[in-house]
């Protein structure tokens, strides 16, 4: 049995340069990779806002904690 690859974490980044190379491919070879390129756009925008949702969080509970309203 063959062992699988180690699975890197999705990025912003990796994302982006996926959607990079995606473009170039439709570029030559036309618009048959297009869903591909939507469903990238779709997961970025997707991983987007889950950070930004994360960043608002850690952002509240840091001025809780710093207004002393939890002591946890």
């Amino acid at each position: 049995m063959r062992k699988r690859p180690k699975e890197e974490p999705v990025t912003e980044e990796r994302l982006e340069r996926a959607l990079v190379y995606v473009a170039y491919v439709m570029e030559r070879h036309g618009g048959v990779y297009l869903p591909i390129f939507e469903r990238l756009e779709k997961e970025l925008a997707n991983l987007r806002s889950k950070n930004a949702a994360l960043d608002r969080a850690r952002k509240l509970l840091a001025e809780a904690r710093a207004k002393g309203k939890i002591d946890f």
